[in-house]
C-alpha cells in the first residue's frame, strides 16, 4: 500500500507540474476545472485502480458512520 501512495503522489506531482507549466491542452480540461484538480483526479484514479479493495471496504464504513448507523 505505501508504494501505491508514493506512486499516486508522484502522479499528482507530475501532472501538477505539467499544469503549472501550461502544457496541458485546454480541451483536455473539463469545463470549470483547474489544472490542480485535474492533477488530483489522476492521483485518485491511481489509488482507486491500484487498490480497489480498500475503496470497497472504506466506502460502506464511511457511509455507515456518516449516517449514524450502529456497527
Amino acid at each position: 500500500m505505501p508504494i501505491i501512495l508514493v506512486l499516486a503522489l508522484f502522479t499528482w506531482l507530475v501532472w501538477f507540474s505539467i499544469g503549472r507549466a501550461n502544457k496541458v491542452p485546454m480541451e483536455w480540461l473539463p469545463k470549470d476545472m483547474t489544472g490542480d484538480i485535474f492533477a488530483l483526479n489522476f492521483a485518485i484514479a491511481v489509488i482507486v485502480i491500484a487498490c480497489p479493495c480498500a475503496l470497497g471496504l472504506a466506502t460502506p464504513t464511511a457511509v455507515m458512520v456518516g449516517t449514524g448507523g450502529k456497527s
